[in-house]
């Protein structure tokens, strides 16, 4: 998480904010896996592609 922030130019960041950008990238990653499950059964499939995830992703 650390590099995300340096990418952006953050020199220092603290552990907190680290935590919580974590947290909040794994709950929407959640979301979007859920969401790409659910489009891979509607299609038949038990194999979620990266169609799926890119479809869940919009």
């Amino acid at each position: 998480m650390k590099r995300l922030f340096r990418e952006v130019g953050a020199k220092r960041v603290s552990p907190a904010a680290c935590e919580m950008l974590a947290e909040y990238v794994g709950r929407r990653a959640r979301e979007m896996l859920k969401l790409a499950k659910e489009i891979a059964k509607n299609a038949g499939r038990e194999t979620i592609t990266r169609e799926d995830v890119r479809l869940a992703a919009k």
